[in-house]
């Protein structure tokens, strides 16, 4: 059964980048010095509080005080109701035929795209003014590589079939900010960007959402393994047949009346 739907192999995945950032990043600070050692650095909270950081910050501190230490980044991400710019993102609405390379079973599955867009904002929480400089400084600089703009997701159809896809951060979208709460000794940097990419979808040939992995579910197609090309002509034709199991494929030419 998928354990994990699309939005939370998104989050996993914007968890991951920021341990990727703390190896990274260089601690100008004391208090950055003591984030970039945490093992556990970001606190998710819900998406709808994005840009109402004393919300996030008085959800964060509900898990208790001995969770509740600073600094420490809050992570929050939003879906954009709006699909992505044609010129940027095109889905494939149609649905095509494939086998995931990770299912052990190799079951035939119909799969089709969709784009879709996220809101991140992460908001690095801290007592220090300089250290949240240094954070939203350094993650900008970083959001900058190219190859740290395109961020794996590895979605989840059953709990043994898993495939990794790309979201990307458009360089026109990043935005670093910083915001003040009722606290006058807290500070925090913002980092605010959207990612967009292709969301896949199983139509059919796996178990879908809610339903047991050893559900038996009829294939989305079936191989032809062997076909002749032209057999309606005079003139000798063209067979090639495939075998399913091993994948080899062989031709032969079928001499006029010698058709099975």
């Amino acid at each position: 059964m998928q354990k994990r739907t699309s939005r939370e192999a998104v989050v996993n995945a914007l968890c991951l980048m920021v341990l990727d950032f703390q190896k990274w990043m260089i601690a100008e600070t004391k208090a950055m010095h003591h984030w970039k050692n945490q093992s556990t650095p970001t606190a998710i909270v819900e998406g709808r509080m994005i840009d109402d950081v004393q919300a996030q910050l008085d959800s964060y501190r509900k898990l208790g005080e001995k969770s509740a230490v600073l600094p420490r980044l809050l992570l929050s991400v939003q879906r954009i109701k709006e699909a992505p710019d044609v010129s940027q993102i095109i889905g494939v609405p149609f649905e095509r035929n494939a086998v995931i390379p990770t299912d052990p079973k190799q079951r035939k599955v119909a799969i089709r795209t969709i784009p879709r867009s996220y809101r991140v904002q992460y908001a690095f929480v801290v007592n220090d003014p300089d250290s949240a400089q240094s954070f939203t400084d350094q993650f900008t600089s970083y959001i900058q590589l190219l190859e740290k703009r395109r961020i794996e997701i590895e979605y989840e159809f059953t709990s043994d079939v898993k495939d990794k896809w790309h979201l990307t951060i458009f360089d026109n979208s990043i935005f670093p900010d910083s915001a003040s709460v009722e606290e006058s000794n807290i500070t925090i940097g913002l980092l605010d960007f959207t990612m967009s990419g292709l969301l896949p979808q199983i139509v059919s040939g796996l178990p879908q959402y809610g339903e047991p992995d050893d559900k038996e579910v009829p294939p989305a197609f079936h191989v032809v393994v062997e076909a002749d090309m032209y057999p309606d002509v005079d003139d000798p034709h063209l067979r090639q047949k495939a075998d399913p199991d091993t994948g080899e494929r062989t031709k032969e030419w079928i001499e006029k009346g010698n058709q099975p």
